[in-house]
């Protein structure tokens, strides 16, 4: 082995910080010329028209699909003001939804999942049924 090799050996034995760097290897570093850079990803511009292509109706349409602040697409429910919402989200039938949603189960709407809980005397979660 060279006496080089060596000195490397001895450096990568202990543990390195940024901020105690041995002297030696310190005195190792140069600079990265400009020419050892990797070019920067470009977006094409096919990808920026498509999204300039939609009409103002489109846009229009487009945005409406969204959730208003109010409902949860996930148990197809829209309440009336932010209160009930998150009523809504303390329930048992949200609850219910969200864990079959992340076992890819299925979700019930309102109407549904208390036909199917049917007369049960207690929460499916433990918390107060309301």
């Amino acid at each position: 082995m060279s006496a080089g090799a060596d000195k490397v050996e001895e450096l990568l034995r202990r543990p390195l910080y940024i901020f105690d760097l041995p002297q030696q290897l310190l005195n190792t570093l140069t600079v990265k010329s400009a020419g050892d850079q990797r070019p920067h990803v470009q977006v094409s511009l096919d990808e920026g028209a498509a999204v300039r292509s939609q009409s103002p109706k489109e846009v229009e349409d487009s945005t409406s699909e969204i959730a208003s602040a109010t409902s949860c697409s996930l148990c197809q429910l829209q309440t009336a003001t932010v209160q009930d919402q998150r009523e809504h989200a303390r329930s048992d039938h949200h609850r219910y939804n969200v864990k079959a949603k992340l076992r890819g189960g299925r979700t019930y709407n309102e109407t549904d999942f208390y036909k199917a809980i049917g007369d049960l005397d207690e929460s499916i979660s433990g918390s107060k049924r309301t």
